[in-house]
């Protein structure tokens, strides 16, 4: 994802056969195809997130809500790679 702010709408489990589909027939966004993993440390109520992805880590704040979407922000300057420095952690 690209650093900026951005709405996100996240499902957990497995989607129902229906909506697998609706969502494998529309366009892709990038020619290549991507598979990339994050992890999450993720606290209800809290409005920020810690994302682990590859060799980062990184900061999303929570800047509102409409529904069933979130906008997040996502900064380039609370992106640290692995080995974290000593400021980051603390």
């Amino acid at each position: 994802m690209a650093f900026g702010k951005h709405w996100e709408w996240r499902g957990f489990g497995s989607p129902p056969p229906a909506t697998l589909r609706t969502v494998e027939s529309l366009p892709l966004k990038f020619p290549d195809l991507q598979a990339v993993t994050d992890l999450y440390l993720w606290v209800p109520g809290s409005p920020i997130n810690v994302k682990l992805r590859m060799r980062d880590l990184k900061f999303k704040r929570l800047l509102e809500v409409s529904g069933e979407f979130e906008r997040w922000l996502e900064d380039e300057a609370e992106n640290y790679p692995f080995p974290l420095s000593p400021e980051v952690t603390a």
